[in-house]
């Protein structure tokens, strides 16, 4: 439903709700929160002003009155999570989003327009921030003044596809990739391999990708499941085959490392050390 919902919904006289209703939804089945289930529901303003039935909404009824038949289809008011995690989730919409942004230079002015921004309100307050903290991996180098009083990027020890993306690293910047085996070549111009979303995290889309194997030239990781990846072989590009094992390049670094125990750190193509992840488990 549009505007802010309800948490809970209880059933209301109609008396105090004479003003037309915005939306009604009418022929289903409303859960009410207290084990009432009703068969419409009217919204006004973003609130839900009456539950009951079909004959209870017809005096909220007015000329602009949404009416939509639910055809016993099951509504359910409030705040509903579909696996979106309120807390996490809100601290990534009161952060400053750089994904979008064209280049470094545009992304720096974003974030140091959107933290001037955020310590006026909080001086406004009576709040005097004391840190400002900022500068990520691709806007660290134009970020270093004020209003950051802390620069904390972290990608760059590694280094990934996203910062290849918006020109913060080179190819050969690259440090960090998954081993994933080919584990079929039975449709034409595809490979599945053994790493998905457990070992990759989610970050991605069918247009960017979920990844790249590097040694298989313009291959992309298209679709993964929670096991298997689907790596797309250009026409003209030979396919690796069953058993060879791919270097795969995430989207990004940082969940990634943090689905692993260890790294096994090499040098000149040997491996020479292996480095834990001590953090792993420990972030919450």
């Amino acid at each position: 439903m549009r505007g802010r919902g309800a948490l809970g919904v209880a059933i209301m006289g109609l008396a105090a709700c004479a003003e037309p209703a915005d939306l009604v939804l009418e022929d289903g089945r409303i859960w009410t929160g207290a084990g009432v289930e009703a068969s419409a529901i009217a919204v006004r303003d973003g609130r839900v002003v009456a539950v009951g039935g079909a004959e209870d909404m017809e005096p909220l009824v007015g000329p602009r009155t949404e009416r939509i038949a639910l055809g016993g289809r099951f509504v359910a008011p409030g705040f509903l999570d579909s696996h979106t995690h309120f807390l996490d989730g809100g601290f990534e919409l009161a952060g400053v989003q750089l994904r979008d942004a064209a280049a470094p230079a545009e992304a720096s002015e974003d974030e140091l327009e959107a933290l001037a921004t955020a310590a006026d309100a909080m001086r406004a307050e009576g709040i005097e921030p004391v840190v400002l903290s900022g500068g990520s991996t691709p806007t660290s180098s134009r970020s270093a003044r004020a209003p950051l009083t802390e620069l904390r990027p972290g990608e760059y020890v590694y280094n990934d596809l996203g910062k290849l993306r918006v020109g913060a690293c080179r190819p050969a910047d690259l440090a960090f990739f998954v081993a994933a085996t080919v584990v079929s070549d039975a449709v034409p111009g595809q490979v599945i391999v053994d790493v998905g979303t457990k070992a990759l995290g989610r970050e991605g889309s069918e247009a960017r990708g979920y990844g790249t194997a590097p040694t298989v030239p313009g291959a992309v990781l298209t679709k993964l499941n929670e096991y298997h990846g689907y790596l797309a072989v250009p026409d003209g590009v030979a396919r690796p085959h069953v058993g060879e094992v791919l270097a795969i390049a995430p989207n990004h670094v940082c969940p990634v490392v943090n689905l692993f125990d260890d790294m096994l750190v090499h040098e000149a193509g040997r491996p020479v050390g292996r480095w834990p992840v001590d953090a792993r488990g420990h972030l919450s």
